[in-house]
């Protein structure tokens, strides 16, 4: 049996660093978010700190292999906590919805891109489509505007709050925490790259193990779809037990 996979010193650094940056960044721009323009420009620059965690886990590890992949992944997580922070001091500050008719006209622009999530994202996943939601409403305000741009802009607000509730709710529950953890296992699958160049590993055998004391863990045996190579790896399942306490 192999034994759990263990982060490198140096990727935990860069983890908790940008893990606590980000923390710092979500408190600073919820403050800031008063008013429906200010509260998407403060998402903005929340977002835009991807750029950042990137680049450092780049200067050490590929983002292919992975370390990398962890611990962009778990900053991804963190990136949708502090987007969630920010929206819901906004939605503490506004008091109330937007109204029906601009509500549905932004839940309709909006909703075929949210729709294409599925029932337990990873959280680059949820970004991806968070952006393109941003374009969606970019080019509703271009069309429908006429002057009301600022209860448009509300609406998207609470749009947005809701996706990334529902994305942090499935991080929060014991079973759906589970089931979230065995997608991003297979996620990270898909991600990794072979030495020979190719990002086609297959899973050939997925075991559990639940030792007596520790955190129970995922095993999986992949074989590179292009050249053969076999690897193993392990995954965390810190929710497995709690699913059977509820």
């Amino acid at each position: 049996m192999s034994e759990r996979f263990e982060l490198p010193d140096q990727a935990r650094k860069i983890r908790d660093r940008e893990a606590a940056h980000l923390e710092r960044c979500a408190t600073e721009e919820a403050a800031r978010a008063d008013r429906p323009p200010a509260a998407l420009e403060a998402v903005c620059r929340v977002l835009s700190q991807r750029q950042r965690y990137m680049g450092a886990m780049g200067e050490h590890f590929s983002v292919q292999d992975l370390e990398g992949i962890l611990v962009v992944d778990y900053l991804d997580e963190r990136l949708l906590r502090a987007v969630l922070q920010v929206l819901q001091a906004y939605r503490e500050r506004a008091g109330g919805g937007a109204s029906p008719e601009t509500a549905g006209r932004v839940q309709e622009a909006i909703d075929p891109v949210l729709r294409e999530l599925p029932p337990y994202p990873v959280g680059y996943v949820v970004l991806y489509h968070v952006r393109r939601s941003f374009e969606r409403f970019y080019e509703l305000g271009r069309q429908h505007a006429n002057g009301r741009h600022a209860e448009l802009e509300h609406a998207f607000a609470c749009v947005l709050l809701e996706a990334v509730e529902r994305y942090v709710r499935t991080r929060e529950l014991p079973v759906q925490r589970h089931f979230s953890d065995v997608e991003r296992e297979y996620s990270s699958v898909r991600r990794l790259k072979c030495g020979c160049g190719e990002e086609k590993y297959e899973v050939a055998l997925q075991s559990l193990h639940a030792p007596e004391g520790a955190t129970p863990f995922d095993r999986l045996d992949l074989r590179c779809g292009r050249c053969g190579a076999k690897r193993t790896v392990t995954f965390d399942l810190p929710a497995f037990r709690d699913m059977y306490q509820l």
